[in-house]
């Protein structure tokens, strides 16, 4: 087949027409255009840069340059991700306004991508670095950026102290030292932080004692910690407040872990709007029995923590002892997600859960995950095992197992013949030990 010269310049026409219409760049031209970049011209170099402890990327580009315009969406989405923990800016080096810096700095081509970053051993000195890798690599980009970011946590590990066959020495040492300010220990399987909690202790640093763990460097001291391999939820964000000196006293974040959210409710817990969402200690070998609306409401509505509900038999009934060993031996295989597990035998409030989340009603388990901060549920559909709820709730706690979203969370009622005859004293009945 022969094609005609006329038409082969027809066809290159269309071919660079359409590239150019698929390109990163706008219509009007207008490079690294983001909320989240600065435009960076010599008189803005220095407030920019160097007046900060901020990690700084930079990227020096020419608008005829087309790797610069392939790397201009992945600066922009990196930039959009990390807002708020590092800074971002774009030289344009055929700008009259910002030539001199490309000059200064002895860009001999383009894109090139520096960072300007703070010293941990020295902050108020700076220093930059090259990115010399495949700045293609959106993750290599990210984790040149957060490795350069100063770090204000304290590293706890077992490997620096002198241990005790009691006690977490390091762990108490950081409570002590800071039991003037609010505390966070952040716990994950890598040795490092995440690069959002990271940024937030050097945000707080006045404000807020800051320490890390690392399950992969120091197992021994996670698994005294109650916190095995195989936890789901990496990673873990504990809570101290201010005057706490025992571990005891900790609290869990148990919200979305993007930096937006935790900086704002750091930001309202420092400034003393939040105090202690979940306080409440749960006696971790035993479950709770709601034998009245207002402890259920107490266990499964009034904290930010999920509870387990579980529907079993009346005391009285034949197979109420071992449905209750199975919730009890559930309940301590995995007391370290702080779940309190709640149980309820009254007939009454039993259909008012089964009808509100529409469980099982044909006399095999009932039970629901109910997450009262989300308005969500996850209705358990197995068997009174032991191993089967443990393994069950580790899904939802990682996420494996999907959970429903509800407008609201079952209101339990008092049946009005029964108000004067349960929990006269108003106090919750606990399982005994000998069950």
């Amino acid at each position: 087949m022969r094609i005609s010269l006329s038409s082969f310049r027809l066809w290159v026409l269309t071919t660079l027409t359409f590239s150019f219409l698929q390109s990163p760049i706008n219509a009007n031209g207008d490079h690294y255009n983001s909320p989240h970049i600065t435009k960076l011209t010599l008189n803005k170099w220095d407030e920019f840069t160097m007046k900060t402890e901020d990690a700084a990327l930079i990227v020096f580009y020419s608008p005829t340059c087309p790797h610069c315009r392939s790397f201009d969406p992945i600066f922009r989405s990196l930039a959009t991700d990390l807002r708020g923990q590092a800074r971002f800016g774009a030289v344009d080096c055929a700008s009259p306004g910002a030539r001199e810096l490309c000059q200064i700095h002895q860009i001999k081509g383009v894109p090139s991508i520096k960072l300007w970053h703070s010293l941990q051993s020295n902050p108020s000195k700076r220093s930059h670095t090259d990115f010399n890798y495949n700045w293609k690599d959106k993750k290599t980009l990210r984790n040149f950026v957060t490795g350069k970011m100063l770090n204000y946590a304290t590293s706890l590990t077992e490997n620096d102290v002198n241990w005790t066959l009691d006690g977490f020495t390091s762990v108490d040492k950081f409570l002590n030292e800071n039991s003037h300010v609010p505390k966070v220990i952040t716990i994950a399987k890598s040795r490092d932080l995440l690069g959002s909690i990271k940024a937030l202790s050097h945000r707080y640093k006045d404000q807020i004692a800051f320490a890390q763990i690392s399950c992969k460097r120091d197992p021994k001291l996670c698994d005294k910690l109650g916190l095995p391999d195989s936890h789901p939820s990496f990673p873990e964000i504990w809570l101290l407040e201010k005057g706490a000196t025992n571990i005891d006293e900790k609290w869990v974040y148990d919200s979305e872990k993007k930096y937006a959210k935790v900086h704002q409710f750091l930001k309202d817990w420092s400034e003393g709007s939040i105090k202690g969402v979940v306080k409440e200690k749960v006696d971790t070998t035993k479950p709770i029995h709601a034998t009245t609306p207002d402890i259920y409401h107490h266990y499964c509505h009034s904290t930010s923590k999920s509870c387990f509900l579980s529907l079993i038999s009346p005391p009285d009934a034949p197979n109420h002892p071992s449905e209750l060993q199975t919730v009890t031996k559930a309940h301590s295989a995995t007391s370290w997600l702080e779940y309190p597990y709640v149980f309820i035998s009254d007939p009454s409030y039993k259909q008012q859960v089964v009808k509100h989340y529409g469980l099982r009603d044909d006399g095999g388990a009932a039970a629901v995950l109910i997450s009262p901060k989300s308005n969500e549920y996850t209705p358990y559909v197995g068997s009174w095992d032991s191993v089967e709820i443990q393994g069950f709730v580790e899904g939802v706690a990682g996420g494996k197992i999907k959970r429903l979203k509800t407008e609201k969370h079952v209101v339990l009622k008092e049946e009005p013949q029964a108000q004067n005859e349960k929990n006269k004293e108003g106090t919750e009945e606990r399982v005994r030990d000998d069950l």
